[in-house]
């Protein structure tokens, strides 16, 4: 038997961070000013012809006065600045919640909603449930049961909290929505 085996995992899973989608972004930028590069050496070299793009774009740059043509893209470039570091900075966030007790398991919303209405699901009287919202603290569903089943909305309850009791303190709502 391993020893990685018993040990707990120590942080719960998480989302990517959006540095990592942003990361990808900036790489892509990055190889696209590297091809305009390549051209212009290719131009600079003479294997191509054409105007060289970064002369033209540095004799236009030269001589320039502070302005507002001047001070609004430099303020944007200082707001995507601050996006970018508060991208890298920002922790990513928390998709699974851990269970009660000293296993290690992990759930999602989700999987807490279908646990919890596939047990409302099941219970006497009820023909069908729905969830009409999960998050990690609470969870609503949504019942149809038959005429004449005056407990069907208790028995529901009782059999969906039942259900997602082991779990860490997730709240189930059970609503009946109509009867048939």
């Amino acid at each position: 038997m391993s020893r990685h085996a018993d040990r707990p995992v120590s942080t719960p899973p998480k989302s990517v961070p959006l540095a990592a989608v942003l990361g990808i972004l900036v790489a892509l930028l990055l190889i696209a000013l590297g091809v305009v590069g390549l051209r212009e050496v290719a131009v600079d070299q003479g294997w191509t012809s054409g105007q060289s793009w970064f002369a033209s774009l540095a004799q236009s740059l030269d001589g320039l006065q502070a302005s507002t043509a001047v001070t609004v893209p430099a303020v944007i470039a200082g707001l995507v600045g601050l996006f970018l570091l508060y991208a890298a900075l920002a922790p990513a966030g928390r998709t699974h919640t851990a269970a009660r007790g000293d296993a290690d398991v992990w759930f999602t919303p989700d999987a807490v909603a279908n646990l919890a209405r596939s047990a409302a699901d099941r219970a006497p009287g009820v023909v069908a449930a729905d969830v009409t919202r999960s998050s990690r603290k609470r969870v609503g569903l949504g019942i149809l049961t038959q005429r004449g089943s005056g407990d069907a909305l208790a028995s529901a309850r009782e059999a969906a909290d039942a259900a997602v009791a082991p779990l860490a303190g997730v709240k189930v709502s059970v609503q009946q929505d109509k009867e048939i």
